[in-house]
């Protein structure tokens, strides 16, 4: 029993390490001798940029304003909103846009496909509406496409945050976008930022309606042969969420639709049929959803073999404190001092939580078709 408890611990604290922080530290040692550029050209094609929308009205003309400050021709920029059955005046505000409105609530798949088949343009970007654009964003990301080899452009996330949770929303995606940037260097990421990205009509089939949006059209064009990659210049600023609550639904909904689209594309898996993207999607998603296990089984086996060890003591108290002051941060998120201090440990606690509830959902079939969209504080 001992030595199985030394060596779940150790696999455990392994894996616990590996998959934020060795992970990236592979990426980097590999992406030194073997990467794969890709072409840039000033191409300007034209754009249509889908936006789903519910109850948006405090923020909507905003965003419209957004994208036509954007550095990129107007004349090749193609607008749509499309109104997931608001019951505010959203379609109100962009009658000018000729929204298309939905006459029921069939959630964001639906709405990118309603979307998908009014656009015009040759590519097709999707955002959010509570997030903004860098004004070279687009023409930024539009320039990889110059490469024939390029199916999906992701741009990257500038998080903006007040404290609180918000903190560890920050660092969590500092990481994951440098993750992204050196999966890109050496073939495709397996992960694409769902706040603004680019794919091209030809690779845009219609959505299941239960998958994650953004995790599906980066690996359909991986499973094509095209890449999916990552253009550094083309920001996006997002407030992060400071209530725990409202980012512990976030976090079940995108688990149980990532599982979903993960599921969809297993085939991607094998190192057989996609090669080193097989290592990136085990590392950077499947690992990531087992999180919850690792850290279950790390501190029950440092509990187990706490009493003849001290060192084995030493991890399990350590692993109790900074569960306890997560948990104290989400808790008393009135406090302006322990919102700025323990942002990291309750967005941690957050994120495991939310990661075995996603299982027991996903494992009950639950699905997400309708989606309630992430309130965040204009940037």
């Amino acid at each position: 029993m001992t030595t199985a408890a030394v060596i779940t611990f150790w696999l455990s604290a392994v894996a616990l390490a590996y998959t934020p922080f060795g992970y990236l530290m592979c990426l980097a040692a590999i992406s030194r001798v073997m990467r794969r550029p890709v072409k840039r050209a000033a191409i300007r094609p034209s754009v249509s940029i889908i936006i789903p929308v519910h109850n948006g009205s405090g923020i909507i003309q905003r965003k419209i304003q957004n994208l036509r400050a954007l550095d990129y021709p107007a004349e090749l920029i193609e607008i749509i909103v499309v109104d997931d059955c608001s019951t505010d005046d959203t379609a109100e505000q962009v009658d000018e846009l000729d929204c298309i409105r939905l006459d029921h609530r069939q959630g964001k798949p639906a709405a990118l496909n309603a979307g998908l088949r009014a656009a015009s343009g040759e590519i097709i970007a999707f955002t959010d509406v509570g997030v903004m654009l860098e004004p070279d964003a687009l023409s930024a990301a539009v320039e990889r496409f110059a490469d024939p080899k390029v199916g999906c452009v992701s741009s990257e996330d500038v998080v903006v945050s007040t404290g609180g949770a918000g903190e560890g929303e920050g660092l969590y995606t500092r990481i994951d976008t440098l993750i992204r940037r050196l999966e890109s260097a050496i073939g495709s990421s397996a992960g694409v930022s769902g706040s603004f990205y680019l794919v091209r009509r030809e690779q845009c089939p219609p959505f299941s309606l239960d998958l994650a949006t953004d995790m599906f059209s980066g690996l359909h064009c991986v499973d094509r042969g095209f890449r999916a990659v990552v253009e550094q210049r083309s920001k996006v600023r997002i407030c992060a969420q400071p209530d725990p609550s409202r980012e512990f639904e976030r976090k079940v909904r995108t688990m149980v639709t990532g599982l979903r689209a993960l599921r969809a594309f297993r085939h991607l898996l094998n190192p057989a049929k996609s090669g080193v993207f097989a290592w990136f999607l085990i590392s950077h998603k499947l690992m990531r959803y087992m999180m919850p296990l690792f850290a279950v089984a790390a501190l029950f086996s440092a509990a187990y073999l706490g009493p003849s060890s001290a060192f084995f003591r030493s991890c399990f108290i350590a692993g109790m404190a900074a569960l306890s002051i997560g948990l104290a941060q989400i808790l008393m998120q009135s406090s302006s001092l322990v919102r700025r201090l323990p942002g990291a440990p309750a967005f941690l606690c957050t994120s495991l939580a939310a990661a075995v509830a996603g299982w027991c959902r996903f494992a009950a079939g639950e699905r997400y078709e309708t989606w309630q969209p992430t309130e965040r504080s204009a940037v």
